[in-house]
């Protein structure tokens, strides 16, 4: 599989679909090869129907400072991949975007 995307400075920027329960939901990421953890904005996992807090809690570093977040178990799919995974929402609305 491969992918074109942007030449962006902001980074390289994918489409996803994240699923949930039967709901589904597109929304685009930007890839960062150094991370440990996928991390999505709080209100798309509202928007699937995910009960946020009731994830596994997790504080993560960022260059703003620590960040939480709780994982929940959801399918994700990007191009032909897709795959059971943990991901994370952040425990706060307006995360600036999804990594």
């Amino acid at each position: 599989m491969s992918y074109r995307y942007d030449d962006d400075p902001s980074g390289i920027t994918i489409p996803i679909t994240l699923r949930y329960l039967g709901r589904a939901l597109d929304v685009w990421g930007i890839v960062d090869p150094g991370a440990a953890v996928c991390l999505f904005k709080r209100e798309l996992g509202e928007e699937l129907g995910i009960p946020i807090e009731q994830g596994e809690p997790i504080r993560l570093d960022s260059l703003g400072g620590p960040l939480d977040a709780f994982g929940h178990e959801v399918i994700l799919q990007t191009g032909d991949l897709v795959f059971e995974s943990i991901v994370y929402f952040a425990k706060y609305p307006n995360l600036a975007r999804n990594l």
